[in-house]
């Protein structure tokens, strides 16, 4: 199932912004570079270009404006002062206690715990990493 599939079929509970312009992209990796955090990867930029954020079933994939979804940057500015170790990660999303990053070093999406960081699931692609992650909560 592709991305906008998925956005279109899911209920009146879903949250989902409008899609981010060129310029809210090049905002949020200017952020990112000044917290030393790798660029936003293109199929994630992809994404926001469809729906920048969204929230559903206590799913949250960031967004790169502040408003009712977390705001992408100001996420990864906490977890970048908080622990020196992560400076591959990019933190783009959370369920329960999961964390969704994505390894600039690997090119791999990931859901991690939250506490250990230790990886649950491993996707090539964002769009491989939404619908089977999106896929766990449908059903």
């Amino acid at each position: 199932m592709i991305i906008k599939d998925i956005i279109r079929n899911l209920d009146e509970y879903a949250l989902a912004n409008p899609p981010a312009t060129g310029k809210d992209i090049d905002r949020c990796n200017n952020q990112m570079t000044k917290i030393n955090a790798p660029r936003l990867p293109v199929d994630f930029v992809a994404f926001l270009q469809i729906c920048n954020g969204m929230q559903y079933n206590g799913m949250q994939i960031f967004g790169s404006k502040q408003n009712e979804i977390i705001h992408f940057t100001a996420q990864n500015r906490i977890y970048y002062e908080r622990f020196d170790e992560i400076n591959d990660l990019i933190f783009f999303g959370q369920i329960d206690d999961d964390l969704y990053t994505y390894n600039a070093q690997t090119q791999k999406y990931q859901a991690r715990d939250i506490c250990s960081f230790d990886i649950w699931d491993e996707y090539n692609s964002f769009s491989e990493f939404f619908s089977k992650e999106m896929m766990k909560w449908l059903a």
